[in-house]
């Protein structure tokens, strides 16, 4: 069953019912799109992007979240989630 509050933080996030948005944040690549075959918003962050960042797998991190096994939260320009014991957030601003 889709998470429709994660799904409602996600699209607030990106301004509304866009799918396969783009953006770059602090030199990390982001895509966030809805899988209709799934019910459920996807972001993908592309971590290697950024050398300055350790090896993410290292860290206990993936690159693929979505609405159906993480619950996110959307407030004042960030959207964030967890995952594991990690709090990830993306700054919307």
């Amino acid at each position: 069953m889709p998470d429709i509050k994660s799904i409602a933080a996600v699209k607030e996030a990106i301004g509304g019912e866009k799918n396969n948005t783009k953006y770059v944040y602090k030199n990390i690549y982001v895509k966030v799109y809805y899988e209709y075959g799934y019910e459920q918003m996807k972001v993908e962050v592309y971590w290697e992007d950024d050398s300055s960042c350790p090896d993410y797998s290292t860290i206990g991190l993936r690159g693929s979240f979505n609405t159906n096994f993480q619950k996110f939260t959307y407030f004042s320009g960030v959207l964030s989630w967890k995952y594991n014991d990690k709090t990830i957030s993306i700054d919307f601003n």
